[in-house]
């Protein structure tokens, strides 16, 4: 008989989250977002952010709009993914 393991999980630091979502694999998927995609790549860093430790979310978020304003979107824009994300709650 064939036994077979579960996967296992990768270790997560709270920064990575999993290994498909490290800090800077969030902020190369804003930096390449295509235009007409861009608030909705940026909504799903926030929410990346958001799945991370609160003492990490600050780091991670600064690099976020960092990024967000790299690639041209505005702080109004940037906020209200923010807000939207954090349910009001400035992040």
């Amino acid at each position: 008989m064939l036994v077979t393991a579960e996967p296992q999980k990768a270790p997560t630091d709270g920064v990575t989250g999993t290994e498909n979502h490290s800090l800077g694999g969030i902020t190369f998927k804003l930096a390449n977002a295509q235009e007409g995609t861009r608030n909705d790549v940026l909504h799903w860093c926030v929410c990346r952010a958001a799945e991370m430790t609160p003492r990490k979310q600050k780091s991670a978020l600064r690099a976020i709009r960092h990024e967000a304003r790299m690639i041209g979107l505005d702080d109004q824009e940037i906020e209200k993914t923010v807000s939207s994300v954090f349910g009001g709650r400035r992040g």
